[in-house]
């Protein structure tokens, strides 16, 4: 994972991430990131962890609907794939696959999973992509959706 800070930008192992949401290790890199995002650790960390519990068949089709689409792009403005020209399609994969196993997900689930070898996460937009996940936990978006 790549994460990019304006101009800025450095590689930061999504184990480091892991090791900091399930055992609060914080590495100094991802230290000086949170540092740098300007961002409250504590809520950065809660958004990587809390679940959302969305079955993969029922998350599968609301992403083909207007909201659906509204949301990947959303949650696409932070976390992109350059290798690829279809971002979207790459953070669906992962969003399906964070939600397969157990019927919920996690942000940390989803960085996890995401299939692309590179992943940029955009640090100066991450109170966008909380504010969207606060959506999509609170059952905002999911009103939204007639799949």
């Amino acid at each position: 994972m790549v994460l990019r800070y304006g101009v800025l930008g450095g590689s930061l192992p999504i184990a480091d991430l892991t090791n900091w949401v399930d055992r609060g290790e914080l590495s100094e890199d991802l230290e000086t990131y949170l540092l740098l995002s300007q961002q409250k650790p504590d809520k950065i960390r809660r958004i990587l962890s809390q679940p959302v519990s969305l079955s993969a068949d029922w998350l599968d089709l609301s992403l083909r609907t207007d909201p659906g689409r509204t949301l990947l792009s959303e949650v696409g403005q932070v976390l992109q794939s350059p290798q690829s020209r279809n971002s979207a399609e790459s953070l669906k994969t992962a969003l399906l696959a964070a939600a397969r196993d157990d019927g919920q997900l996690s942000l940390l689930e989803v960085l996890q999973d995401y299939p692309e070898r590179e992943l940029h996460v955009q640090v100066d937009r991450l109170n966008k992509l909380a504010d969207t996940w606060e959506r999509l936990r609170g059952g905002e978006w999911l009103d939204q959706i007639k799949p």
